[in-house]
């Protein structure tokens, strides 16, 4: 199945509300869709698509997804959604990690 975005206004949307739900939202819930990996695999995929759009806007921009680190107020977010995973110590240390790997996707984490 094939659903295309190609409005520039709805992939801007889409890049919002998803760094929002992963990153800044500290709703309870939104924990399930920020650890999932699609969020952050369909986060990656639109902010690359609007690499293009944010160079004419800014000619200095650069498409960075780096380390979370950087980003403060995303770590904090990582965090929040964290600490709302109830059985956290109960989990592997392999699967600890792979959570915090897909909480922190598209960017990476040391």
């Amino acid at each position: 199945m094939a659903f295309i975005v190609d409005q520039t206004a709805e992939l801007l949307f889409l890049q919002k509300a998803l760094s929002f739900i992963k990153f800044q939202s500290e709703d309870y819930e939104a924990r399930y869709l920020a650890v999932s990996p699609y969020s952050g695999d369909l986060l990656r995929r639109v902010t690359t698509e609007l690499s293009d759009y944010y160079k004419g806007v800014h000619p200095d921009y650069q498409l960075q997804l780096g380390r979370i680190e950087a980003v403060p107020h995303y770590l904090a977010g990582l965090r929040s959604h964290l600490s709302h995973i109830d059985n956290w110590s109960t989990l592997t240390e392999d699967v600890q990690k792979a959570v915090i790997l897909d909480l922190a996707a598209p960017f990476t984490i040391d």
